[in-house]
């Protein structure tokens, strides 16, 4: 499992124009180098103690849910945020999870770690409100806020992922994303995926270590 934050959503009203925007995930073993996991695999391998980031560019409005269902079937909400267009004064540029310094870190105890990353041009005010309902203290394990009832919430995305495959089939694409990886004392850039999209878009991200 992991450790740390939430952050509050915005309001944004929805969208024709199609989802556009880069994500990645990132992760730092036992070594300095910051590395990008294999997006071509179904289950990507890293080492427990690892510590993993989320990347989070915005190219078009849209809403942006994070969850985690970690190694020991617990759900989280990581974040959940509304972006404005980038050409807006007030957009938000880029965004990861955690935020500022902060990593996740994966524990000794192993297992597959399940990351939902969900983009919408709407507010998906079910899954918003089911969320709400659900979300309990922070577990004793850090920061992150447990949903404490999540069979309603994991029956809502799983909702959205065949909702999705409905859609044309999004166009994804490898990119070089530059970045600056606080704490690590160290600049670079790594491959995340560029993503052209209809109105919702899920990814499942699966860490096993």
């Amino acid at each position: 499992m992991l450790a740390w934050l939430l952050l509050g959503s915005v309001s944004l009203a929805g969208t024709e124009e199609p989802l556009r925007f880069t994500w990645a995930v990132v992760y730092q073993g036992s070594g300095r180098s910051v590395l990008a996991i294999d997006y071509s695999s179904r289950i990507a391998h890293l080492s427990s103690g690892d510590r993993v980031r989320i990347h989070f560019q915005p190219r078009s409005r849209c809403f942006l849910y994070v969850y985690l269902h970690d190694a020991q079937q617990d759900l989280y909400l990581l974040g959940q945020r509304g972006f404005q267009p980038p050409e807006s004064p007030e957009a938000d540029r880029s965004f990861t999870l955690p935020e500022g310094d902060n990593w996740y870190r994966l524990d000794t105890s192993g297992g597959v770690e399940l990351f939902y990353l969900i983009v919408s041009d709407h507010r998906l005010r079910r899954l918003e409100a089911l969320t709400s309902r659900s979300l309990s203290r922070p577990a004793r394990y850090g920061n992150l806020p447990r949903l404490s009832r999540q069979r309603p919430v994991l029956e809502e995305i799983r909702k959205l992922i065949r909702e999705s495959s409905t859609l044309a089939e999004p166009v994804q694409k490898p990119v070089t994303v530059a970045g600056e990886f606080r704490g690590v004392t160290e600049q670079g850039s790594y491959q995340g995926i560029e993503v052209e999209s209809g109105s919702v878009y899920v990814r499942t991200i699966r860490l096993e270590h």
